[in-house]
Order: structure tokens, then C-alpha cells, then sequence
């Protein structure tokens, strides 16, 4: 795919933004984006992207529900935490604040939930916790469970190992590797250069990077961080034996890391197939196909 043109880079939503309290007298707030009526169909995102990653997906479904899209905190143009440091964006705090956020929008009850990555494992666990509100889960390139470092490809293993060591802070700082060179090999077609400064945007300040540092330090590599990994477990094992239906938005060429996830996945329930040809950001590389996958599954729910 390399021989294609990058998506274009247009994003025709405003963004809005959903108070979630003040802490140590800063207000906690998160952007986002809605357009559409009906039941919520909400699209999450992962590492080290924002709501930007959906611009050419909703479309293609604003027609069939309310739809959402949502910036972490930290991500895109939600608000940074106070006095951040090691464990601050963690994926407990992460899946707190979204919980709210949700709560906010009244999103309570025949819930779709659109997942990328970390934005997968995000849905999963709210799902877990929320059995009652879901009506369909799809996801792509999904932190499904704990991994060990063979699952790790060795092309960014070592840069892993780099960012979860106690030199990592500094290299984040002063080179932003997740943004600068995990992102820009995440998407087979690349990114055009006014993509790639969105996605930069938020991380343009070294003190704004824990969000993206944090990403790769809560990734459940040989048991830790363990709070993370039990998390991720239990989410598994709720996806494994719930019924609510799900697609699994797979990739080709497949991406190394995925091989032990698909057979996890393969063995759910209640789960729909579609291979689509994109790298790990499915929504940059195949944005039209994804948006037509979506829009012929979701009419299917009950």
C-alpha cells in the first residue's frame, strides 16, 4: 500500500468538551466530537492517537445512531492531568474518566462501542463493567490480554524495553518516539503531513508526553504492571463467554504481534470477521472499508 496516497486529513467536526471535575484547582475536562441521533455509537481511540483517527469513518454511520468520538485525557484537545508522573495515565485512571465521561453524555443503555488499540481494551473493560448498556463491540489491532516479550516483534522491542526503562522519561522528552516513529510505521500508506501535525499537536510540549510514555509502561509485559494485567484478564475472560455480538476488524499483511491474538479472539462468541488491507491503524489506512464494514454490522444488532 505503500504506492497509495494518505487519507486526507480533513476533519469537518468541532469539538466540544464534557466538565469532569477540578482537581488540585484544575478543571478536568475531555474534547470530543458528536454528530448523528439514535442509539450511541461510541468510537475510541489508542496510542498515541485522538478522536482525529475516526474523521473518515463516521460518516459512513452517522446515519445509524448518535455517534461519539472521544479524546483521552491527556490525547488531542482534552484536558492534561496536574503534576503528572509515573502512573498518573494509567489505564485504571484512563477507563475512570471515560466512565464519567459516558455517565455525562448519558450514554447508558444499547451502547456500540467502536475500538482501536488500547481504545479496544477500553471498550472491553466497560464493557465488563456495564454488561446491561452494550449492544455490539467492534475492535481492531486489540490489546486483548497480558503478553509476554516474545510477542513483542523485535523491531519494537527494543524500543519498548527503552521507554519501561529508567532512561525512558528522557527519551520521551527529547525525542518523542512513540509519536515519531511508532505512529508513522503503524500506517502502511502513511500519513499526510497535516495528519501526522495533529497527532503531533498535544505532545508539542516534552512535559505533555506522559500520556504516550504511560501507554507503552501499562502494556502487561510478563505480569506487569499487575494491576493492568489483571484488568486486561478479566476482561478477556468476560469477552470469551458474553454473548454481545462483536467484529473483529482484522488486518493484511498481518501485523507480527497480532498472531496469538487472533486465536484468542477466534474463540469468542457471537463474533463477525472482516479482513481489511491496513497496518495497525485501521482507521488511517482503510477508513472507507472500515466505515462500510461498520455500517453493514450495525444494522444487524438487536
Amino acid at each position: 500500500m505503500a504506492d497509495l496516497a494518505p487519507v486526507p486529513a480533513a476533519d469537518p467536526f468541532p469539538r466540544q468538551r464534557v466538565r469532569l471535575g477540578r482537581e488540585d484547582d484544575h478543571e478536568l475536562e475531555l474534547a470530543y466530537y458528536e454528530v448523528g441521533f439514535g442509539h450511541p455509537i461510541v468510537f475510541l481511540h489508542g496510542n498515541p492517537t485522538s478522536s482525529h483517527l475516526w474523521r473518515n469513518v463516521v460518516p459512513h454511520v452517522q446515519q445509524l445512531g448518535r455517534c461519539i468520538a472521544v479524546d483521552l485525557i491527556g490525547m488531542g484537545e482534552s484536558s492534561r492531568l496536574p503534576h503528572p508522573g509515573p502512573g498518573s495515565y494509567s489505564f485504571g485512571r484512563h477507563a475512570q474518566l471515560l466512565s464519567h465521561f459516558l455517565e455525562q453524555l448519558e450514554v447508558t443503555e444499547r451502547v456500540v462501542l467502536v475500538g482501536s488499540e488500547w481504545g479496544s481494551a477500553l471498550a472491553f473493560d466497560w464493557a465488563r463493567r456495564n454488561p446491561g448498556a452494550v449492544r455490539g463491540i467492534a475492535f481492531m489491532e486489540p490489546v486483548v490480554q497480558p503478553v509476554i516479550w516474545a510477542d513483542v516483534p523485535e523491531d519494537t522491542k527494543r524500543l519498548y524495553q527503552q521507554l519501561r526503562g529508567p532512561g525512558g522519561e528522557q527519551l520521551s522528552q527529547q525525542e518523542d518516539p512513540v509519536v515519531e516513529e511508532l505512529l508513522p510505521a503503524s500506517v502502511l500508506r502513511g500519513l499526510a503531513a497535516e495528519t501526522l501535525d495533529r497527532y503531533r499537536q498535544p505532545y508539542r510540549d516534552p512535559a505533555d508526553r506522559w500520556p504516550t510514555l504511560e501507554w507503552t509502561r501499562q502494556l502487561p509485559i510478563d505480569h506487569a504492571p499487575p494491576a493492568v494485567h489483571d484488568v486486561l484478564d478479566a476482561a478477556g475472560q468476560w469477552m470469551a463467554h458474553s454473548e454481545v455480538p462483536k467484529l473483529f476488524v482484522d488486518t493484511s499483511p498481518a501485523v507480527p504481534r497480532s498472531y496469538r491474538m487472533r486465536r484468542v479472539v477466534r474463540r469468542w462468541p457471537a463474533l463477525t470477521e472482516v479482513t481489511l488491507p491496513a497496518g495497525r491503524l485501521v482507521a488511517e489506512d482503510a477508513p472507507d472499508e472500515l466505515g462500510r464494514a461498520l455500517a453493514d454490522w450495525i444494522p444487524t444488532l438487536a
